[in-house]
């Protein structure tokens, strides 16, 4: 997993593992930045995984606390 804090960019990346569905078959998805509980805290940009394998941005201070739930 990733540690990303408040205020700092934050780099996600992601890889394909050769396991279908391929990431070219997906093609763009939507990002966000969720508690535990799946509450949307900050929507990311999308980006399409077929040709783009990181996202930086840039997590709101305010979100919170580190939460596993």
């Amino acid at each position: 997993g990733s540690t990303c804090h408040g205020g700092q960019e934050c780099t996600i990346e992601w890889l394909d593992d050769g396991r279908s569905p391929l990431l070219t078959a997906i093609g763009l998805c939507n990002f966000g930045l969720f508690t535990g509980k799946q509450q949307l805290i900050q929507a990311l940009p999308s980006a399409d995984v077929a040709t783009t394998h990181s996202l930086t941005f840039v997590p709101t201070p305010g979100a919170g606390p580190n939460s596993d739930t």
